[in-house]
């Protein structure tokens, strides 16, 4: 996830460049317009430049780089000495359209404008949270293992068997397999059978052997395999009659079995991790956003005036028929951050908390609007609601009620 931001990131730095200075001295022409450079990325490079064209010097550092911005498939066509050489060829050509663009002013141009400007704030915006913000900081061990604890239904290793099969042409031959298998001699141990009546030559060659498998997970080497996979699961350990799975008729010897577990948390960390980072830097954002407001005052004028255009009510409204927790969660903020004298930020800070339960089950996050609940508003019909059910967060059947009993605890 953090990866893939970094990625973004990085790609459009050039354009920020290209687009700080852009329309800030709208109507002068190029004024102010900083359009180099073009390649690298504003770091120390000390390589030895390998073309000029146009006022514009490249570096062997800016053809390296170039080379790594390309996706992988498109890095194939420039490799090795000769594949550099054509990439430099590209970018003497960017060169060319870049500077023609400058000659022609077109930075001026409506439309033109609106991209710089559009991918300087969305670079900009992404660099915050993921330089700014993410890499910065991380959840802790201590915070991974609550919820791991609050969520622990949630990873658990699921149930096993091993078995070997005989696969046959048609029911006659599976009763005969079948037969042969409760048959002493040599010639009827299930390898000898495998060979004899087997028509899957794949799984024939491992003596039958399906391996290890889920209830209705996926068996190598079997067509529709899931569904036998689901019946053999449930079917007792040993020799089992001919069932017919997949379009065809099996003979099933269940060899082991190994039943479902809950997850330990160390087993369960990489997916924990997983789980839990949307919540946690969505909250990091959240408190740089607290931050920056008090640093930052916004001041809404025209139909957005307080007092004026939709109010508190309007929105709470919206967010209680809205079915997209995090949709929700970005209706309430707005009722309770710009609109902190409605009496309906009490109400917005409950219904925040169980939309952040139901989107992420994250407790930690959603106990923050239910505390400010209590803190803020203490007059509030709610607080008593709130208060018990910081005291019970841990209680996953309070949020997620399995029956009326739940409900009525």
């Amino acid at each position: 996830m953090f990866t893939s931001s970094r990625h973004l990131v990085l790609s459009l730095l050039l354009l920020v460049v290209l687009a700080l200075a852009a329309c800030q001295d709208s109507g002068t022409g190029t004024t102010g317009f900083v359009w180099k450079p073009v390649f690298g990325d504003v770091g120390n490079d000390h390589s030895q430049v390998i073309a000029r064209v146009a006022g514009v010097e490249i570096t062997e550092e800016d053809l390296n780089l170039r080379y790594d911005e390309l996706p992988a498939n498109k890095q194939r066509t420039y490799e090795g000495e000769e594949g550099h050489r054509l990439l430099l060829k590209k970018m003497v050509d960017t060169v060319w359209m870049v500077r023609g663009a400058v000659d022609l002013e077109l930075e001026n141009r409506q439309e033109v404008a609106r991209t710089l400007i559009s991918h300087r704030r969305i670079t900009l915006e992404q660099s915050m949270k993921a330089f700014g913000l993410f890499e910065q900081n991380s959840p802790s061990d201590e915070q991974l293992q609550t919820f791991f604890a609050a969520n622990r239904k949630h990873y658990n290793i699921l149930g096993r068997v091993l078995a070997r099969h005989v696969q046959c042409a048609g029911k006659a031959e599976a009763d005969q397999a079948y037969e042969r298998l409760q048959s002493d001699g040599r010639t009827n141990a299930f390898p000898f059978v495998v060979k004899d009546l087997s028509n899957n030559r794949l799984t024939a060659a491992e003596g039958g052997s399906l391996g290890w498998f889920n209830e209705g997970g996926f068996i190598p080497n079997v067509r529709d395999s899931e569904q036998l996979a689901k019946i053999a699961y449930n079917r007792p350990d040993g020799l089992n009659p001919p069932l017919f799975a997949g379009g065809a008729w099996h003979v099933i010897e269940v060899e082991g079995r190994e039943p479902p577990r809950p997850m330990t948390f160390n087993e369960a960390r990489s997916k924990v991790e997983q789980d839990f980072l949307p919540s946690f830097q969505s909250q990091l954002v959240t408190d740089y956003l607290a931050e920056a407001r008090t640093r930052y005052p916004v001041e809404y004028s025209g139909q957005f005036a307080p007092g004026g255009g939709v109010s508190a009510e309007a929105l709470f409204q919206r967010a209680r028929v809205v079915t997209d927790p995090e949709k929700q969660l970005e209706i309430l903020t707005v009722v309770i951050e710009d609109f902190p004298e409605s009496d309906r930020v009490d109400d917005s800070l409950f219904l925040a908390a169980q939309a952040v339960m139901e989107r992420w089950g994250e407790a930690r996050l959603a106990s923050r609007y239910l505390q400010r609940l209590v803190d803020e508003y203490p007059d509030s019909e709610l607080v008593e609601d709130a208060k018990y059910l910081l005291e019970n967060m841990g209680n996953s059947k309070i949020w997620s009620p399995e029956s009326i009993e739940d409900l009525r605890r």
